[in-house]
């Protein structure tokens, strides 16, 4: 094997492993998202347990790469007594989210676990071409990846 030979299988391995760690970065990027979904889908599923279990309804409320819920208590609005959905979740970086189409918005979680209108509402997280739908009707809420 001459030296020259050897170069070109040396450039020829590197070519490749660029290309796979470049296709690995892309898939690296969909677990993140549909991590989001699966991580909505629990939330929106405890606050509508916790308005019906407490009574008192709650809010889904997003906007600017992020999303938190409310719980309406003593006439207002205030971050949820749950420290899990009381705070900011900001969404992993290149992440939308648009609930029925709006880019930021609250939606009503009844204590009665009423459907929400319309019903089922549906949350789309997009990051690039891939999409996860989440499905919430009232009381229980779903992910699942989307077709592009």
């Amino acid at each position: 094997m001459t030296l020259v030979e050897m170069l070109v299988v040396l450039a020829l391995v590197g070519i490749l492993a660029g290309a796979v760690s470049l296709s690995l970065g892309r898939l690296g990027t969909a677990p993140s998202l549909a991590a989001s979904g699966e991580t909505l889908a629990t939330r929106l599923g405890i606050a509508a347990e916790t308005a019906a279990l407490t009574g008192r309804d709650a809010a889904f409320s997003w906007g600017d790469g992020a999303y938190r819920f409310l719980s309406f208590a003593d006439g207002e609005w205030t971050p949820h007594a749950l420290a899990e959905l009381g705070r900011i979740e900001r969404l992993p970086g290149g992440v939308d989210l648009a609930v029925e189409g709006e880019r930021r918005g609250s939606l009503r979680v009844a204590a009665d676990l009423a459907p929400p209108d319309p019903a089922p509402l549906t949350a789309l997280l997009t990051l690039g071409g891939a999409r996860v739908a989440v499905t919430f009707d009232g009381l229980d809420a779903q992910s699942r990846a989307v077709e592009p």
